[in-house]
């Protein structure tokens, strides 16, 4: 507990002094503000795109997985073709 009371104290007192530095350098609170929601907008923004992207590459993955599949059952079916051709010749000879 004595841990985080410390973190906590810590916290307030970097926040603290970014305010006074703020105030120094004639920053008002509502820059600041406007500051940090268009800080997490792009944010937000960043997560979407990247969002995107991962299922743009998960879906592209997708489709190889299931051609691999059609050109595997293709070519299985194309082998089992094959035997029952030749042993329908032998049976003729």
């Amino acid at each position: 507990m004595k841990h985080r009371w410390k973190s906590f104290c810590i916290s307030i007192n970097l926040s603290t002094s970014s305010d006074k530095l703020a105030d120094n350098l004639g920053i008002d609170k509502v820059s600041r503000l406007e500051w940090v929601q268009s800080r997490v907008d792009r944010e937000i923004e960043e997560q979407k795109l990247k969002l995107e992207l991962d299922e743009r590459a998960a879906e592209r993955e997708a489709e190889m997985i299931l051609q691999e599949e059609f050109e595997t059952q293709k070519q299985l079916d194309a082998q089992a073709k094959v035997p029952q051709k030749l042993s329908f010749l032998f049976s003729i000879e």
